[in-house]
């Protein structure tokens, strides 16, 4: 009777196993996101938790690895081993090399249960990437991000996570634009064909780079968010350049734009110098209602284009200025 048990035990146990690691793998969870930074920045904050508590983090297409804030490792009942690697960081805003702690971190993203080599940021990098708001804790890099799925609902506030593909019945060509990407240095590279300019322009896409400029005219003050950061070497494209209705010092202001096929509308790129690669930023995407990141089949789309009655920011405006 025993060895009987124990033979339908063997012949079971890869059935249940097989059950269970089906069942994980095409399982999929909804969770509520930040899609605005007080109100100032567009960028979409993801909420992991941690032993029961809930920190945000930033969404970071351009983060090749997933950073958290020291006082919530601190903070941690249960410490893990930590190492230490001398790693260098590079980012839009600059370049460092120094020590970091690597600490691997348990977290429940939804119905996930993921365990995330997070770099615990010092001051020098938190200042780096820019996270000065007390909500959010860190980055979500390419090290988790590649991992999943990601469909967000940017008018409800709202993600998708899963590990296989998501319907998305409301995508077509009319309204939204699709995007392929190559990973080549772990950030995501997508080429761009720009009005009459050329094909193949190299955009890194970074969800979390934000360009936002103000802008002065008479006693009317603008608060401008460039869907796209780009090189001199770009700027200094003559159809470019022609293209643009207005041009105030770095920034150039369309009113109409072809990209890849799809008009834009009130759409404003920005030159900075301090960036050598151009970039596609966080604001970019809001123009939309919903974004689709397909990890495995390394594409972008983005769904039902709203930038004509929600722009990201005042474009519209300071173009009804200026024709005035």
């Amino acid at each position: 009777m025993k060895f009987t048990q124990f033979l339908l035990i063997c012949l079971l146990l890869p059935i249940v196993l097989s059950i269970y690691i089906y069942g994980s793998s095409h399982r999929q969870t909804t969770l509520d996101v930040i899609t605005k930074d007080n109100a100032a920045k567009y960028q979409l904050a993801i909420p992991l938790e941690i032993e029961d508590s809930t920190y945000y983090f930033i969404w970071d297409t351009g983060a090749s690895k997933s950073d958290i804030d020291p006082n919530v490792v601190e903070s941690l009942r249960i410490r893990n081993k930590s190492t230490k690697k001398r790693i260098t960081v590079k980012g839009v805003y600059g370049e460092m090399t120094d020590s970091f702690n690597i600490e691997k971190v348990f977290c429940r993203l939804g119905e996930f249960h993921v365990n995330i080599p997070f770099r615990v940021m010092n001051a020098k990098h938190m200042e780096l990437a820019e996270l000065g708001d007390t909500y959010i804790k860190g980055v979500i890099g390419q090290d988790l991000i590649a991992k999943y799925n990601w469909l967000f609902d940017l008018r409800e506030s709202k993600v998708t996570v899963s590990k296989r593909a998501i319907d998305i019945p409301d995508y077509d060509d009319l309204s939204g634009l699709s995007l392929s990407f190559s990973i080549p240095r772990r950030t995501p590279i997508i080429e761009l064909e720009l009005d009459s300019v050329g094909n193949n322009v190299p955009f890194t896409f970074d969800t979390g780079f934000f360009h936002k400029a103000n802008l002065l005219m008479d006693s009317m003050k603008f608060l401008l968010y460039p869907s796209f950061s780009i090189t001199n070497d770009l700027a200094c494209n003559p159809i470019l350049q022609n293209k643009a209705l207005f041009k105030f010092s770095e920034l150039f202001l369309y009113d109409s734009l072809k990209i890849n096929n799809f008009q834009f509308h009130n759409i404003s790129f920005a030159n900075d110098n301090r960036y050598k690669k151009n970039y596609i930023t966080a604001s970019f995407i809001f123009q939309f209602e919903k974004m689709y990141y397909d990890s495995k089949n390394k594409e972008v789309k983005l769904i039902n284009y709203r930038g004509d009655s929600h722009p990201t920011g005042d474009e519209k405006e300071v173009i009804r200025y200026m024709e005035e």
